[in-house]
């Protein structure tokens, strides 16, 4: 069996040192086999240029090609790229390797992507993390390829906010979207007045918990904690948790989530209207980060949009439990476009 490899690279994007996930489409082997284990390495790029070093057995450039389908992951938040790894590879071998796909952590979100630049606030804002990703389109991806967006939850925001903005989007997917109302979700009426508070706490007690506890007993406790994440999947979730234990990384990760109860409010029909043929949206059932009413008032504002309604009990955070059913989802929606 071969395995794939997503690969974990230090990229600068707008300044910004930033996590980036790869899977690289190989045409030449194609292969059906159901390919499970997740391994990367980590590869430091000091340029100050966008760069990306690929993996040795496939390539030291990324070399994509005109017409290219590349698929590229917007995370939710916290947006650690490492969390939508099993989401990936199990999109990425329906996709018999035919295809590219990159999932960029949010600035600032995974440990080491902190800008040095002293005169950098300490956080990134939501349309810092827009303007990242379409820096990582322009000067990575590229103009001449099929591009196909997947956003989770806030990264369902940022792909409205980037439509405009490239040609070659071809379609996107927006699964358990964030996109209005977001302080009146039951999640948001509830923290929506403690976030400027817990972005301050919740950092120190991470700093007393990593003084406290070693790494083994943090180990210990994620793996009791995701015993009913897919067998497949669960290292890697274990991997991506644990790089949330860093208090810089909990202050960033709840800057943002106040900034979004504020921001995320009134819906963008203006950008939907104009989309909404390159659009698939997908709601959750009792999803608590989205106001219920949500998905009825969009059946009747976009009859003939593609917006569908999670049957199942795939909750919120499908990427700790319910990676395959959703990439099996997105891969019935996009197979005809490969």
């Amino acid at each position: 069996m071969i395995q794939s490899r997503p690969l974990l690279s230090l990229v600068n994007i707008c300044g910004i040192p930033t996590h980036v996930y790869e899977l690289l489409g190989n045409k030449t082997t194609i292969q059906t086999d159901n390919i499970i284990n997740v391994k990367h390495r980590i590869t430091n790029s000091s340029s100050s240029s966008s760069s990306i070093v690929k993996p040795d057995t496939i390539n030291d450039t990324l070399n994509i090609r005109e017409n290219e389908i590349v698929i590229m992951i917007i995370p939710g938040n916290p947006g650690i790229g490492g969390f939508y790894i099993p989401f990936a590879n199990h999109l990425y071998n329906l996709c018999q390797k035919q295809v590219t796909i990159t999932i960029v952590s949010h600035a600032g979100h995974a440990p080491g992507t902190l800008c040095s630049n002293s005169k950098q606030r300490y956080w990134y804002n939501l349309q810092d993390q827009i303007n990242h990703k379409l820096s990582y389109i322009e000067n990575n991806i590229g103009l001449k390829t099929r591009l196909i967006l997947i956003g989770h939850s806030i990264g369902s925001y940022m792909i409205l906010n980037m439509l405009e903005k490239f040609h070659n989007i071809e379609h996107s997917f927006l699964l358990f979207p964030t996109i209005e109302r977001m302080s009146q979700s039951p999640s948001g009426q509830r923290l929506t007045n403690l976030f400027p508070y817990l972005r301050f706490f919740i950092p120190f007690l991470i700093y007393l918990f990593n003084f406290l506890l070693p790494n083994f007993i943090k180990l210990k406790i994620l793996k009791y904690y995701f015993n009913q994440t897919p067998e497949q999947d669960r290292q890697a979730i274990i991997d991506a948790t644990l790089t949330l234990f860093n208090w810089k990384t909990c202050y960033q990760m709840l800057s943002m989530s106040n900034e979004e109860m504020l921001i995320v409010q009134k819906c963008q029909h203006n950008l939907i209207e104009k989309f909404i043929s390159k659009i698939t949206f997908y709601y959750g059932k009792n999803d608590h980060w989205v106001p219920e009413e949500i998905y009825d008032q969009m059946k009747i504002l976009y009859p003939h949009g593609d917006i569908k309604k999670c049957i199942n009990k795939y909750e919120h955070a499908f990427v700790l439990k319910h990676s395959k059913e959703l990439a099996n989802f997105v891969y019935e929606k996009m197979k005809n476009k490969l």
